[in-house]
């Protein structure tokens, strides 16, 4: 089975349930759960991303709930200094936890709930490399007139090789929103687009589109 067949199918089998599932009213207050796993676009570059969420419902508009997101991958943009200095194995991960305000907008479809996020909290930035200082280049000992037995004593020294770890904690602020499609009771499919500002040192605009799954109690 053909990758695009499953999609297919699976398609088909999300439709079929949401039009054979019964209707049923939203509660007007209630905890909510959720995870939703996506793409973010960092410094004009992917990663991949992770949420998981929590929150509570305190009528059918207004909620309160907490988020951790996780970059596990970030892209990083260090600068060589050739020939001398160079960056060799450079990555990084954001961790972001954040509190926030949840408004669901009331529509006339009973499973169609479109929603807005907005809050903020904190972040951990993690970035390592290692830093490598290239030895001096290789000296003909001819035109030194010196024995070329003597080429050890003048060989340039190996590469220095210095690793370096720093870890951030930085403000973050988020907005952003989606749509969530109660499937069967209580569970709902969610579609989530994010906008994550990191205000540090140096100023990170990440983008997020996920999607995932929440339940309702």
């Amino acid at each position: 089975m053909t990758t695009s067949s499953f999609r297919s199918i699976a398609a088909l089998c999300i439709l079929f349930l949401l039009a054979t599932t019964r209707g049923f009213a939203q509660s007007s207050a209630g905890a909510i759960v959720g995870a939703t796993a996506g793409v973010a676009l960092v410094d004009s570059e992917s990663s991949i991303s992770a949420t998981v969420s929590g929150g509570y419902r305190f009528n059918r508009a207004f909620g309160l709930g907490v988020e951790l997101v996780i970059m596990p991958s970030l892209p990083q943009n260090l600068p060589s200094y050739y020939p001398f200095v160079r960056i060799d194995n450079a990555e990084g991960s954001i961790t972001a936890f954040t509190t926030n305000v949840r408004l669901e907008i009331p529509t006339t479809p009973a499973r169609i709930v479109p929603y807005v996020v907005m809050g903020g909290g904190v972040a951990n930035v993690k970035e390592s490399a290692e830093v490598i200082i290239a030895g001096g280049p290789v000296i003909d000992v001819s035109v030194l007139g010196l024995p070329r037995d003597l080429t050890s004593l003048i060989y340039p020294p190996p590469d220095i090789r210095s690793p370096y770890t720093i870890s951030t904690t930085e403000l973050a602020l988020t907005v952003g929103g989606g749509v969530s499609i109660l499937a069967v009771h209580g569970m709902s499919i969610d579609v989530d687009v994010r906008y994550l500002h990191l205000m540090g040192n140096e100023d990170r605009n990440i983008g997020r589109f996920g999607g995932g799954v929440s339940y309702r109690f």
